[in-house]
């Protein structure tokens, strides 16, 4: 048995493990700054004593509610039908910033490394596949992936969580055909969007393409109309596969058929929220688009600065002397945040 160190000049307990005042046993000595404890005392300790490191798996929901707690945070619930690509937008949303900033902002952190990369691996060499592919979220998996994002742009908000659900298609097929569904998931009401994703991948198949259609339809009105959904909520139709999309020969078919799903979402949500429109292509399969094709402008719609009327004046207190710490302060901020970007900042 070692000890890491003794506050007594002399004492050589780290590599004789003998104490130079005679204690027996050694780790009786007040002196040593880190005696080891048996399992015995381990076993017997105060729980209070001991921290709980986490894990970097998923969140659950009420981790993710203690996130929601300590800073600002966007709750995003991506819905749709199984294999419709949400945890193929999470993992490659994450694999964005691996490299370099995206979408106009800096990774801050994350709680869940270890959930995402357990959902990426099945999608780099590393995992001996012939070709990308996501795992199938369980069937009971309610969980959420975190991220903090900071704007590489002049913010006043500072750096924001992202909670991104990864839930499986089933149990949004379970919300779509049934309003005791809907009342069993209250989480819903905390998000700030509800993004319903559209197979481009199904669109493109003539024999599916309208249940893709009708699947996505009711399941937007099913939370709508359970009133499972803040009045501030966003509501986001998703295409994604997008690159199935592009270049089909069938492709002014199916922009027909895309804008005719438009219209029909627009009348089942006008009486909440107007819908915003994206085309994804979070893992295109070929190279036509980028990967993460328009996922920057998703990302920047769920980070959305809230409006401010153009420069509003922002009062400072001027003081002539700068002695006081407060006043020191009040410039720091100024300048750090270039809040005259923003501002019509006045001295008073």
């Amino acid at each position: 048995m070692s000890y890491a160190s003794c506050s007594r000049e002399g004492c050589q307990v780290g590599t004789t493990s003998k104490c130079l005042e005679g204690f027996d046993p050694v780790h009786t000595c007040p002196y040593l700054s880190n005696a080891p404890v048996s399992a015995g005392d381990a076993a017997s300790a105060d729980a209070s004593a001991f921290v709980n490191l986490p894990r970097g798996e998923a969140l659950t929901g009420v981790q993710a509610s203690q996130v929601t707690r300590e800073a600002i945070t966007r709750v995003i619930f991506l819905a749709g039908a199984t294999g419709s690509g949400k945890t193929t937008i999470l993992t490659s949303l994450f694999e964005s910033f691996l490299d370099a900033p995206f979408g106009n902002f800096n990774f801050a952190g994350s709680r869940t490394l270890v959930g995402f990369e357990r959902r990426c691996h099945d999608a780099r060499i590393a995992s001996g596949r012939q070709a990308p592919h996501t795992v199938h979220t369980p069937v009971e998996s309610l969980d959420f992936l975190h991220l903090r994002l900071a704007s590489a742009l002049p913010s006043l908000l500072g750096p924001q969580s992202l909670l991104l659900s990864d839930i499986s298609g089933e149990r949004f097929r379970s919300l779509r055909d049934s309003s005791d569904a809907v009342k069993r998931t209250p989480m819903l009401r905390r998000a700030d969007s509800f993004c319903v994703l559209v197979d481009g991948e199904r669109l493109i198949d003539e024999t599916q393409r309208h249940s893709v259609r009708t699947e996505a339809r009711m399941l937007l009105r099913s939370v709508i109309e359970g009133g499972a959904l803040s009045p501030n909520c966003n509501i986001e139709i998703v295409f994604s596969k997008w690159d199935a999309v592009l270049g089909h020969p069938a492709e002014a078919a199916l922009t027909s058929f895309i804008a005719d799903t438009r219209e029909d979402m627009l009348k089942v949500s006008e009486k909440v929220s107007v819908p915003q429109f994206f085309e994804i292509a979070a893992r295109p399969q070929n190279t036509k688009l980028p990967f993460a094709f328009g996922l920057p402008t998703l990302l920047r719609s769920w980070l959305k600065e809230p409006s401010y009327p153009a420069r509003v004046t922002l009062y400072m207190p001027d003081v002539q002397t700068e002695a006081r710490e407060a006043v020191r302060f009040a410039k720091a901020v100024v300048e750090g945040q270039r809040l005259t970007e923003l501002y019509d900042v006045q001295w008073v």
